[in-house]
């Protein structure tokens, strides 16, 4: 099982991706569903709304699709987190 912990969503795609070329190259491909569950299953609590969003669909995104809503997620994300807040002291 592939985790993401402090890793970039980008760190964490291109080992599932390294990891699944691999076992391509010894003859055990990995379908693209397969690479979108242990994405979506190794993010962590950080990205359980975005996880929620997309079970609700009928059909899984490609692991291409998914990988560009995944940065667009984390770019917002990090875009929250380094808002401060307006604290009015009058």
């Amino acid at each position: 099982d592939i985790k993401r912990g402090t890793r970039t969503v980008l760190e964490y795609l291109n080992e599932i991706k390294n990891v699944s070329d691999q076992l391509s190259a010894i003859g055990h491909p990995v379908c693209d569903k397969d690479k979108v569950q242990q994405a979506l299953s190794g993010l962590g609590t950080e990205f359980d709304i975005f996880c929620i969003a997309l079970e609700v669909l009928l059909v899984l995104p490609s692991f291409e699709d998914l990988k560009a809503k995944l940065f667009q997620h984390e770019a917002s994300r990090v875009q929250r987190q380094n808002l401060i807040p307006c604290n009015s002291h009058n």
